[in-house]
């Protein structure tokens, strides 16, 4: 409580503070015609003929990915990019998004390793299994999961191809097809 009154007592005697405030407050009634909008933009041209623009001064390290924000517009008139407004939509790793055809008794939705794997390692199974029943790889394209796969999408929602030594593994994951 003390503090807050020093403030105010503080806030209210400073004469300069006073004509720190009115500056601005000057200032600010000053500028108002100047930063209002303008009515009437300028014509701008572009010139296509240069080709797709480049990101950055240098041209930055990850151009492509820089770029997909970004639309390229194929018409001669107006600007060739702007910037993307909308973003696609969210894709969930989901046990339904595997289909009915996906062993989820025999192999975890999640990760991918079988029942037993998680068993000796005293991991949940299932819709509780978290951090990749502990394994650092991805049990379908045996990649570090930490450098090269998006939060939760492992194992059977890997969109990476499998690797010889998995395919038999990856195989197993689905019913035959009656």
């Amino acid at each position: 409580m003390k503090q807050k009154e020093l403030l105010a007592e503080s806030m209210n005697n400073d004469e300069q503070m006073k004509v720190v405030e009115r500056a601005f407050k000057r200032t600010q009634r000053e500028l108002a015609p100047y930063q209002s909008a303008t009515s009437q933009l300028t014509d701008v041209s572009f010139n296509h003929a240069l080709g797709r623009p480049q990101f950055g001064v240098p041209l930055a390290l990850n151009t492509t990915i820089l770029a997909g924000a970004f639309q390229h517009s194929q018409q001669v008139v107006g600007p060739p990019i702007t910037h993307c407004t909308q973003r696609p939509g969210e894709r969930l790793a989901t046990r339904g998004s595997l289909g009915k055809l996906f062993k989820s008794n025999k192999h975890c939705w999640r990760c991918g390793f079988q029942k037993k794997i998680h068993v000796r390692s005293g991991t949940a199974f299932g819709d509780k299994c978290a951090n990749n029943c502990g394994h650092e790889q991805c049990s379908k394209c045996n990649e570090r999961v930490l450098d090269c796969h998006a939060v939760g999408f492992v194992g059977p929602h890997c969109p990476n191809e499998p690797v010889p030594n998995t395919q038999d593994a990856v195989a197993d994951w689905w019913k035959d097809e009656v």
